[in-house]
């Protein structure tokens, strides 16, 4: 398997991991720490990528902007769950890398299409999706102390690489 393709399932069950100890009722309550946002709309966000990226094996066109907006995959802990079961089994597939089109809009009147490939998008997944991990992490802190997270949960791999060589060399 693939480093990149590893390091988004890892992501991914990392993630379902910890949204699996939840009730339902906290995936969808709003949190003062995250301005009043749910777990559950951050949640949404990750899956809605990788959501727009696999249509793109399809369209050879990535559009994150025209994401759905599923309220049924904030809201709804153990439909959420299983959309998340369905993304992971499509990793099972062997890709090979493919170019594809990204549709970007910076508020601009059209979108710009920026040349790109599967495996960077894969690679970007990776880095937005440990980013929304991050503000998990610290949302069930706060609120939801009796979860536990896996090891690392919200932190990057350079700074996981990094930590680990400054302890090899103290």
């Amino acid at each position: 398997m693939n480093t990149i393709k590893k390091a988004n399932i890892e992501i991914l069950q990392q993630l379902r991991f910890v949204l699996a100890q939840m009730q339902a009722l906290d995936y969808k309550k709003p949190l003062k720490v995250l301005n009043n946002s749910t777990i559950g709309q951050h949640n949404r966000h990750i899956v809605e990528f990788y959501q727009c990226l696999f249509l793109g094996i399809e369209t050879k066109i990535v559009d994150y902007d025209a994401r759905q907006r599923d309220l049924q995959i904030e809201t709804d802990l153990n439909y959420s769950l299983t959309v998340m079961d369905e993304i992971i089994d499509k990793f099972e597939i062997d890709f090979e890398d493919f170019n594809l089109d990204l549709m970007v809009n910076f508020g601009c009147e059209s979108a710009t299409n920026v040349s790109t490939t599967f495996q960077r998008e894969l690679t970007y997944l990776i880095e937005h999706s440990i980013h929304h991990l991050a503000i998990i992490n610290i949302a069930l802190r706060d609120s939801f102390a009796q979860i536990e997270l896996p090891k690392n949960f919200g932190v990057a791999f350079s700074t996981i690489i990094h930590q680990e060589k400054s302890q090899l060399s103290a």
